[in-house]
């Protein structure tokens, strides 16, 4: 059954691209951290 994770995988490619644009590898790493944590409704860890 790959038909459930097919928007998941999608949702992982648009982070991938959307955090390129940012300057700072740290940045990088915590604009990705907060979107996965949104798209699995968990609080985001300061």
């Amino acid at each position: 059954m790959t038909r459930p994770r097919a928007p998941l995988a999608v949702a992982r490619a648009g982070i991938a691209l959307a955090v390129q644009a940012l300057p700072h590898r740290a940045d990088r790493d915590r604009y990705g951290r907060e979107l996965v944590a949104e798209l699995h409704g968990l609080p985001v860890a300061a």
